[in-house]
């Protein structure tokens, strides 16, 4: 992923943002889309559930999806 590329994520998720959307769910590639995502909700303080979307038999995304796991724990574990 570019820098450029992840900027674009984070802008789309801060036009998000500005919505009251109980779920959000986005397919996972590369895991840019879902990781800008999940930066600009983060950042402007949104509860909105941020789901990733991948093919059944898809082996691609299995470390990310463990990445992403730890870091929702990690950031349940830092909520006062």
């Amino acid at each position: 992923m570019t820098t450029s590329s992840l900027s674009t994520a984070i802008h789309l998720g801060d036009e998000m943002a500005e919505h009251d959307f109980d779920v959000v769910i986005l397919p996972i590639g590369g895991g840019g889309l879902i990781s800008g995502t999940i930066q600009s909700f983060a950042r402007n303080g949104c509860t909105t559930e941020i789901l990733g979307a991948e093919p059944l038999l898809a082996k691609r995304c299995r470390s990310l999806v463990i990445v992403l796991d730890n870091s929702l724990q990690t950031r349940r574990s830092l909520k006062p």
